[in-house]
């Protein structure tokens, strides 16, 4: 049993619905998976690289032949994925005190006082609790003004995904040390995070499947990329810049890969991992499981999401639509919706 697994008891069998069941192919005639609406409405695949394009610093990225360190850095990347262990410098280990905490919620047996006094010890963590149980997303009512409060406002749900967010955020900090395209795309990077996970664990809620799964799998999902862009910055002269589509185009597939693999070695669950798996094997939704379609899902929102608040997109929330497992899960859009709500309250 891995160490996520023995801190979420029951993450892999107490499901709602079925998260892995294969999703089937659509009938001719019948409305994409997802899609955006209105005139000059990006495709999935012309969100994903216009995103690209927002974390490198290009206002478009072109259609032309990759450059001396677009090749190079597309070596660096294979190398990496072909190495048996990632460089320690480039995944952190999970903080010391997030296995601890999870391992209080796994008994079942500690009260909101003895959580508080354990995530008391941590002020970051202190402070994200705080923020996320008065954020839109969780806020209702009068505020939340202590630890305890929050804890037993969040509920174990709440606070599982305030830890787990708390423990992936060491990997999107620009300290001194880091370079170019690390500082340049970082905070979108991070948004990124937290928008696919929340759209994942609310359109999992919507599909009636395991929301924290789904949750993990969105905090994952930009990992990767993250990673990659470290390695960019280790052999970035500024000679050359990244500027071309099919770099684009590798870098994001590099990425998904990266992402299943951080989960893999930290010891994510099975379905967590096989999500992001799916992401890296295909981007055609009728190709994935249910689980998987809401994974791919959450992260177009949350890319289409950051491309409108840069100014890279101009068309309306209302413009989204899409489709999971063949049912019109309306619930989606307004997931959709929801993410305007949370604006910068998590970054």
């Amino acid at each position: 049993m891995s160490l996520f697994q023995r801190l979420f008891p029951g993450l892999a069998s107490r499901r709602n619905g079925n998260p892995t069941a294969k999703g089937t192919d659509r009938a001719a005639g019948e409305p994409p998976w997802f899609r955006v609406c209105g005139p000059g409405a990006p495709t999935p695949r012309e969100i994903d690289s216009r995103f690209v394009g927002l974390l490198l610093g290009v206002n478009s990225l072109i259609d032309i032949d990759l450059n001396p360190f677009e090749l190079e850095v597309l070596e660096r990347f294979d190398k990496l994925l072909s190495s048996r262990q990632l460089d320690a410098q480039l995944l952190p280990r999970l903080p010391g005190l997030i296995p601890g905490l999870l391992a209080m919620l796994r008994r079942g047996e500690s009260s909101a006082a003895e959580i508080a006094a354990e995530i008391a010890r941590d002020s970051a963590l202190v402070a994200d609790v705080l923020r996320l149980a008065n954020s839109p997303w969780y806020r209702i009512g009068r505020p939340v003004e202590s630890l305890e409060q929050a804890v037993v406002h969040l509920g174990e749900e709440g606070i599982r995904q305030v830890i787990a967010t708390a423990a992936f955020r060491p990997l999107f900090r620009c300290d001194r040390k880091a370079g170019h395209f690390a500082c340049l795309g970082i905070g979108a990077l991070w948004q990124q995070n937290i928008l696919v996970s929340r759209a994942a664990d609310c359109i999992a809620r919507s599909e009636n499947a395991n929301r924290f799964q789904a949750f993990l799998a969105g905090l994952l999902s930009s990992t990767g990329l993250m990673i990659l862009v470290h390695v960019m910055d280790r052999h970035f002269t500024g000679s050359h810049a990244p500027r071309s589509l099919l770099f684009s185009e590798h870098l994001l597939l590099a990425s998904r890969r990266l992402s299943t693999r951080v989960a893999s070695e930290w010891d994510m669950p099975a379905e967590v991992v096989h999500m992001l798996e799916e992401q890296a094997r295909s981007q055609e939704m009728a190709a994935l499981s249910t689980a998987g379609q809401i994974l791919f899902v959450a992260e177009k929102m949350g890319r289409l999401h950051a491309l409108k608040e840069s100014g890279r997109y101009a068309g309306r929330y209302d413009e989204v639509s899409c489709q999971i497992d063949h049912g019109i899960a309306d619930n989606s859009s307004h997931c959709f919706e929801r993410l305007r709500e949370l604006g910068s309250a998590l970054e």
